[in-house]
Protein backbone atom coordinates (compact mmCIF):
# COMPACT_ATOMS: atom_id res chain seq x y z
CA UNK A 1 0.00 0.00 0.00
CA UNK A 2 1.23 3.18 -0.73
CA UNK A 3 1.92 5.74 1.71
CA UNK A 4 -0.25 8.42 1.91
CA UNK A 5 2.01 11.80 1.99
CA UNK A 6 -0.72 13.90 2.87
CA UNK A 7 -1.14 11.96 6.39
CA UNK A 8 2.57 11.50 6.45
CA UNK A 9 3.17 15.56 6.56
CA UNK A 10 0.48 16.49 8.56
CA UNK A 11 1.29 13.86 11.65
CA UNK A 12 5.02 14.67 11.37
CA UNK A 13 4.17 18.55 11.77
CA UNK A 14 1.46 17.48 14.25
CA UNK A 15 3.99 15.14 16.69
CA UNK A 16 6.64 18.00 16.59
CA UNK A 17 3.87 20.50 17.53
CA UNK A 18 5.10 23.30 15.32
CA UNK A 19 3.37 26.42 13.86
CA UNK A 20 3.77 25.73 10.01
CA UNK A 21 6.44 27.82 9.15
CA UNK A 22 8.52 26.41 11.79
CA UNK A 23 8.13 23.60 10.72
CA UNK A 24 8.01 24.49 6.84
CA UNK A 25 12.12 26.09 7.95
CA UNK A 26 12.61 23.07 9.79
CA UNK A 27 12.51 21.04 6.47
CA UNK A 28 13.86 23.94 4.35
CA UNK A 29 11.52 24.72 2.32
CA UNK A 30 9.02 27.27 1.72
CA UNK A 31 5.65 27.61 3.66
CA UNK A 32 3.65 27.59 0.45
CA UNK A 33 5.63 24.20 -0.56
CA UNK A 34 4.92 22.61 3.04
CA UNK A 35 1.18 23.37 2.30
CA UNK A 36 0.71 22.16 -0.98
CA UNK A 37 2.08 19.11 0.20
CA UNK A 38 -0.40 19.01 2.70
CA UNK A 39 -2.98 19.55 0.58
CA UNK A 40 -2.69 16.88 -1.52
CA UNK A 41 -1.37 19.55 -4.77
CA UNK A 42 1.86 18.14 -4.88
CA UNK A 43 4.51 15.36 -3.88
CA UNK A 44 7.01 16.36 -1.34
CA UNK A 45 9.96 15.63 -3.31
CA UNK A 46 13.16 13.15 -2.65
CA UNK A 47 14.85 15.65 -0.63
CA UNK A 48 12.31 17.01 1.54
CA UNK A 49 11.33 13.19 2.72
CA UNK A 50 15.01 13.29 3.29
CA UNK A 51 14.65 16.14 5.55
CA UNK A 52 11.44 14.39 6.84
CA UNK A 53 13.45 11.36 7.91
CA UNK A 54 16.40 13.32 9.82
CA UNK A 55 13.88 15.09 11.52
CA UNK A 56 12.05 12.20 12.32
CA UNK A 57 15.09 9.87 13.55
CA UNK A 58 16.15 12.97 15.55
CA UNK A 59 12.96 13.53 17.51
CA UNK A 60 11.26 10.66 19.95
CA UNK A 61 7.98 11.65 19.24
CA UNK A 62 8.11 11.23 15.64
CA UNK A 63 10.54 8.23 15.56
CA UNK A 64 7.15 6.08 14.69
CA UNK A 65 6.83 7.71 11.10
CA UNK A 66 10.70 6.96 10.13
CA UNK A 67 9.13 3.45 8.08
CA UNK A 68 6.67 5.54 6.08
CA UNK A 69 8.80 7.79 5.77
CA UNK A 70 11.68 5.07 4.63
CA UNK A 71 8.67 3.27 2.24
CA UNK A 72 7.93 7.01 1.01
CA UNK A 73 11.93 7.27 0.32
CA UNK A 74 12.11 3.69 -1.61
CA UNK A 75 8.46 4.58 -3.35
CA UNK A 76 9.65 7.54 -5.09
CA UNK A 77 13.42 6.83 -5.83
CA UNK A 78 11.07 3.51 -7.83
CA UNK A 79 8.38 5.12 -9.47
CA UNK A 80 7.79 4.45 -13.28
CA UNK A 81 9.54 7.20 -15.31
CA UNK A 82 7.47 8.46 -18.24
CA UNK A 83 8.41 7.90 -21.62
CA UNK A 84 11.23 9.76 -23.20
CA UNK A 85 9.53 12.66 -25.24
CA UNK A 86 11.48 15.44 -27.11
CA UNK A 87 10.80 18.76 -26.42
CA UNK A 88 11.00 22.27 -28.34
CA UNK A 89 14.18 24.15 -28.62
CA UNK A 90 11.63 26.75 -27.01
CA UNK A 91 10.19 24.93 -24.18
CA UNK A 92 13.86 23.96 -23.18
CA UNK A 93 14.99 27.57 -23.12
CA UNK A 94 11.99 28.35 -20.80
CA UNK A 95 13.28 25.47 -18.36
CA UNK A 96 16.34 26.75 -18.55
CA UNK A 97 15.28 30.38 -17.74
CA UNK A 98 13.14 29.00 -14.95
CA UNK A 99 15.38 27.10 -13.38
CA UNK A 100 18.37 30.29 -13.48
CA UNK A 101 15.70 32.23 -12.19
CA UNK A 102 15.06 29.65 -8.62
CA UNK A 103 18.46 29.22 -7.99
CA UNK A 104 19.70 32.98 -8.65
CA UNK A 105 18.90 33.71 -5.27
CA UNK A 106 18.43 30.09 -3.90
CA UNK A 107 20.85 29.18 -0.86
CA UNK A 108 23.85 27.31 -1.55
CA UNK A 109 22.27 23.79 0.45
CA UNK A 110 19.55 24.11 -2.32
CA UNK A 111 21.60 24.86 -5.42
CA UNK A 112 23.84 21.65 -4.59
CA UNK A 113 20.24 19.74 -3.73
CA UNK A 114 19.22 20.31 -6.89
CA UNK A 115 22.41 19.98 -8.47
CA UNK A 116 22.53 16.11 -7.01
CA UNK A 117 18.76 15.62 -8.05
CA UNK A 118 19.51 16.69 -11.85
CA UNK A 119 22.48 14.89 -11.68
CA UNK A 120 20.63 11.41 -10.18
CA UNK A 121 17.81 12.01 -12.62
CA UNK A 122 19.61 12.73 -16.10
CA UNK A 123 21.59 9.50 -15.30
CA UNK A 124 18.85 7.72 -14.59
CA UNK A 125 17.03 8.70 -18.04
CA UNK A 126 20.43 7.67 -19.76
CA UNK A 127 19.82 4.42 -18.61
CA UNK A 128 16.25 4.25 -19.50
CA UNK A 129 17.05 5.36 -23.03
CA UNK A 130 19.82 3.02 -23.73
CA UNK A 131 17.64 0.38 -22.06
CA UNK A 132 14.84 0.94 -24.46
CA UNK A 133 16.95 1.52 -27.14
CA UNK A 134 18.92 -1.94 -26.69
CA UNK A 135 14.77 -3.35 -26.04
CA UNK A 136 14.01 -1.59 -29.28
CA UNK A 137 16.96 -3.14 -31.63
CA UNK A 138 16.52 -6.87 -29.78
CA UNK A 139 12.72 -6.40 -31.14
CA UNK A 140 13.55 -4.88 -34.79
CA UNK A 141 16.39 -8.10 -35.15
CA UNK A 142 13.33 -10.12 -34.03
CA UNK A 143 10.76 -9.26 -36.20
CA UNK A 144 13.33 -8.87 -38.82
CA UNK A 145 13.97 -12.73 -38.40
CA UNK A 146 10.63 -13.77 -38.51
CA UNK A 147 10.16 -12.01 -41.50
CA UNK A 148 13.05 -13.92 -43.12
CA UNK A 149 11.91 -17.24 -42.17
CA UNK A 150 8.48 -16.22 -42.83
Amino acid sequence: MPVNLVALVVGLEKRLGLRPAVFAGRLGFGVSSVRNWKKGDIRPGLSALESMRRIAASTEAARDLLPQIDQAIREYEWHPKPKHTRISPELRDELVLALDIILENAPLRVIKDVNRILTKRAGDYVQLDATSRAAGSEAKKKKAGQKVAG
